[in-house]
């Protein structure tokens, strides 16, 4: 398990990222290539990890945590356009490779542009928005506030060309008991190995 340090302008003290990994393997700790991405690395809001899902396959894992209702305040907005492009800085500097940008974003991707930009033009791709090529609900909510609040989907996976094509599921589960955020649970597999690898990502 590796978690970064809480954001330490939420006055409960819970914002933060982190990964948690089951089984023998281990999780590794790329350096940020990217000199202001690195500056804002497990700070609270973004983290980076490495895991090995194959004997020859390693996956990059960008973890955003975004600034809260982004989508109706233009400086949250702004804030958390800045983290994600950040991290398509750094990954785009990193080595060739499977890579994932995952989190708790708080805002529609469309309204980031960077990101927004990065689906058009073939580099990442939203995979909870055609989820049923991969077993899943396209665009399936992933948040309630409260019980009387609307289902949201503010929790991603983005996938760069390379991760998407071990990519053999992807599903929301909505009965975990989680206050608020349900989890997004991604298949892989690869030509490598015969058998499939299950990795689980956590809202943060």
């Amino acid at each position: 398990m590796q978690l970064s340090k809480l954001d330490q302008e939420k006055s409960n003290f819970v914002g933060g990222t982190g990964l948690l990994l089951r089984g023998s393997r281990h999780i590794i700790k790329p350096k940020p290539v990217h000199h202001k991405f690195s500056q804002i690395v497990d700070q609270g809001r973004c983290g980076l990890h490495v895991v090995q899902i194959s004997n020859k396959t390693f996956l990059m894992i960008y973890c955003i945590y975004g600034h809260t209702n982004a989508d109706s305040d233009s400086r949250a907005l702004a804030r958390t356009n800045d983290i994600v492009n950040l991290a398509l800085a750094d990954a785009d500097l990193q080595e060739d490779g499977p890579k994932l940008i995952v989190g708790d974003i708080n805002a529609t991707a469309t309204n980031l542009i960077g990101l927004n930009e990065a689906m058009k033009n073939g580099a990442y791709i939203d995979v909870g928005a055609i989820a049923s090529r991969y077993g899943g609900i396209d665009g399936d909510s992933t948040c309630k506030a409260n019980s009387n609040s609307r289902s949201t989907r503010r929790d991603y996976v983005f996938a760069n060309t390379a991760a998407s094509h071990y990519i053999s599921g992807f599903k929301v589960d909505h009965y975990s008991n989680l206050p608020v955020h349900d989890i997004i649970t991604v298949d892989f597999n690869t030509k490598y190995e015969l058998q499939t690898r299950r990795t689980v990502v956590m809202p943060t």
